[in-house]
């Protein structure tokens, strides 16, 4: 720490100022003075503008001290910068979807699938957002059906084939929604995965009734 200190009281290039601060912050993150560390990424960023990586950190934390309209405002600015910042975009309707801004999340996915269309992590967060979300006025099924295909076609996995389910009983596909969650299950059943497995049969238990994974 003494080192990183010592370095912000000599002559140093601003790419040098950042990099002290980005890991000064790092050090109190990691102790646990999480207010310190705020600061310090903070003035990463403001000691040279470019430093990306210092806006990234700060809207980090943000959201880790449940300060969440600032940290999405602060993930809004990096991605102003750098529209190809997945993790920011997804930290971003990540703080949206907590405060209950679920309309502007959904905006912010369309926007970041549109940009960065190969990203799994946003087409698939936003397929379960269209298939979920507690504003029923921010539901698709269809396209939600549609985002789960393309993520389920990239990577098949237990959570992406539970995304298909919950898009299909959001579009109203019952019969399909409840053979692939029984599937699902089972293959929960045989990992032993006990929070997973009470999930997938709450959900089952809805599509058997006639009812999305919201229980409408």
């Amino acid at each position: 720490r003494r080192l990183y200190e010592s370095a912000l009281d000599r002559d140093l290039d601003l790419n040098e100022v950042a990099g002290a601060h980005l890991e000064l912050g790092h050090l109190d993150r990691d102790s646990g003075a999480l207010d310190s560390a705020l600061e310090h990424y903070r003035a990463a960023f403001v000691a040279n503008p470019e430093f990306d990586v210092g806006r990234f950190e700060h809207a980090t934390l943000l959201g880790r001290l449940r300060r969440f309209d600032e940290s999405a405002a602060a993930y809004r600015a990096l991605i102003e910068r750098r529209p190809d910042h997945e993790q920011a975009r997804f930290g971003e309707v990540t703080a949206l979807m907590l405060i209950g801004r679920e309309r502007e999340a959904r905006t912010r996915l369309e926007e970041g699938v549109a940009a960065l269309p190969s990203s799994l992590q946003l087409t698939q967060t936003l397929a379960r957002l269209l298939a979920a979300a507690g504003d029923r006025s921010v539901r698709d099924g269809e396209r939600a059906v549609e985002l789960a295909t393309q993520a389920v076609t990239a990577r098949s996995s237990l959570e992406n084939a539970e995304t298909m389910a919950m898009a299909m009983a959001e579009a109203g596909r019952f019969e399909n929604a409840v053979a692939l969650q029984s599937r699902l299950v089972e293959e929960a059943e045989q990992r032993g995965e006990e929070p997973l497995l009470q999930r997938l049969r709450a959900h089952l238990a809805l599509y058997r009734r006639g009812q999305s994974c919201c229980g409408d």
